[in-house]
């Protein structure tokens, strides 16, 4: 993708290859769950949420963290237009990951977040 560990993006956000999940201690991205939401970052379910990659956003700041089968990147925002933008182009690649399911005697009905929660 890039031979450098930064690379600025059409939306002007800066995406750093920080390492590798080993680096932080990490076998997979459940060990990032909690390190990630008690510093105010929130998961941004997608359908691939698994134990080798996961999105999470801190909205107040403007970043964003993926770990994809041991990469870890983080994506820095540097003004409200960059993050929707960023935000935008996230919603259109990433297909909602489904939150949860209820079954009853006509079916079932499944439940995913308001993704509408991460704007700013």
């Amino acid at each position: 993708m890039f031979s450098s560990r930064t690379y600025v993006n059409k939306s002007n956000n800066t995406l750093e290859l920080c390492g590798r999940g080993e680096d932080f201690g990490a076998e997979s991205r459940y060990f990032f769950d909690s390190l990630l939401l008690d510093a105010g970052f929130r998961q941004f379910d997608t359908s691939q949420d698994a134990s080798y990659f996961g999105v999470w956003i801190n909205k107040s700041t403007g970043t964003m963290v993926t770990y994809a089968e041991g990469d870890v990147t983080v994506t820095y925002c540097p003004s409200d237009k960059a993050y929707h933008a960023e935000l935008k182009d996230m919603c259109a690649f990433h297909r909602p990951g489904c939150a949860f399911k209820t079954f009853g005697p006509e079916g079932n009905t499944a439940y995913y977040e308001d993704r509408t929660e991460f704007e700013r």
